[in-house]
């Protein structure tokens, strides 16, 4: 099987990347190779869940805010976000979470840094098929 990266520069630095036929694999990183070995460990945790949610049934368990300097929204903030829209999270791995669209059986991967990037908020929630946050905030 092949499969497709697609590395995006960002706006604020660095770059946003995502593996097109698994959208759901999401990452982002300052340098390529730091791109490219998040996306990796992003991807092999989507498997593995993907995997644990076909053997298993589900069960699912506040405002976003965007720092307007850097271009980028905190993770408890998109964490809170992607809860309002009825996703908890499924599963912890070393550099990404995976929340997941109970109503979807979406799972993206979410990057364990305290910010994320603009192009990867809203690539999660284009995945997730429901509206970035707060879009017009992500203006300097």
């Amino acid at each position: 099987m092949k499969l497709t990266p697609v590395f995006e520069p960002a706006k604020e630095g660095g770059y946003t990347c995502f593996v097109e036929e698994i959208p759901a694999a999401i990452s982002q990183g300052e340098t390529l190779a730091e791109a490219k070995a998040n996306l990796l460990d992003a991807l092999k945790l989507v498997v593995e869940c993907q995997r644990d949610l076909v053997e298993k049934d589900l069960s699912p368990e506040g405002s976003a805010r965007v720092d307007r300097a850097s271009r980028c929204m905190k993770r408890m903030d998109l964490e809170r976000h992607l809860r309002e829209q009825g996703c908890f999270l499924y599963r912890e791995g070393g550099g990404h979470s995976v929340w997941l669209n109970p109503s979807l059986r979406k799972v993206p991967s979410i990057p364990r840094h305290r910010e994320i990037k603009e192009g990867t908020v809203r690539a999660i929630c284009k995945q997730l098929k429901f509206p970035s946050p707060n879009t017009h905030t992500f203006l300097i």
